[in-house]
């Protein structure tokens, strides 16, 4: 017992150097860099979550200014890309929000149809789920979306449905911050599409990604 607690006294140093080489290259990598030649400040921020708002001013019919918010989210890539016409590990806006809802444990319903890796992002998974009553299959549950439900999470996670066009609908399930929970559960009615419609699913640049599911008319 006493050679174990020596040999863990002797590591300490080594774990705590560890873990501080970890912290501040993370540091290091999220310090706001300025750029000399674009006059600009080049900024980053460690998220925990795939999708987040943007405020935006829209001016209304009569000219006054109303305050609304659009959703972006994370285009992951590989296999398990959002939207082709967009770059890898950007936040893209696509398609029209047709639904949106925080998932409650104690209401909604997802049931795993299977569960895959990515060599990059790690665990994702598709689903049926029943939410409010209402049923939808193929959903893709995203990798960060997984990765609480597997830090045993319980809030914050957001269905939503896309529409693009008439052509092609995305169920998905995502993971938000408690600052868009509060958005999407209080002020659904300051929500909008996305202002850049270019970005919908089918166009301009290589369709739709492979969780969009086509429109049967």
């Amino acid at each position: 017992m006493k050679t174990f607690q020596i040999l863990v006294l002797l590591m300490l140093p080594f774990i705590f150097y560890s873990c501080s080489e970890k912290e501040n290259d993370v540091y290091e990598r999220l310090t706001p860099e300025y750029d000399v030649e674009y006059k600009s400040i080049i900024d980053k921020e460690l998220l925990k979550y795939d999708m987040k708002s943007v405020i935006d001013a829209p001016l209304k019919d009569n000219g006054k200014i109303d305050f609304a918010c659009y959703f972006k989210f994370f285009n992951y890539g590989g296999d398990i890309t959002l939207f082709n016409g967009g770059g890898d590990g950007w936040f893209v806006c696509v398609g029209e929000i047709k639904y949106i809802e925080i998932l409650d444990e104690d209401r909604d319903n997802v049931m795993f149809e299977g569960r895959y890796q990515n060599d990059k992002y790690g665990e994702w998974a598709l689903a049926d789920a029943t939410i409010k009553g209402h049923s939808f299959k193929n959903v893709f549950v995203t990798p960060l979306a997984m990765n609480a439900y597997n830090e045993g999470e319980t809030d914050c996670f957001v269905f939503v449905q896309l529409f693009s066009g008439n052509k092609y609908f995305l169920n998905a399930i995502y993971y938000c911050s408690p600052l868009d929970n509060i958005i999407i559960s209080y002020c659904r009615d300051r929500i909008i599409t996305c202002p850049d419609a270019s970005l919908w699913a089918e166009g301009p640049t290589n369709g739709p990604g492979r969780f969009w599911q086509t429109i049967i008319k």
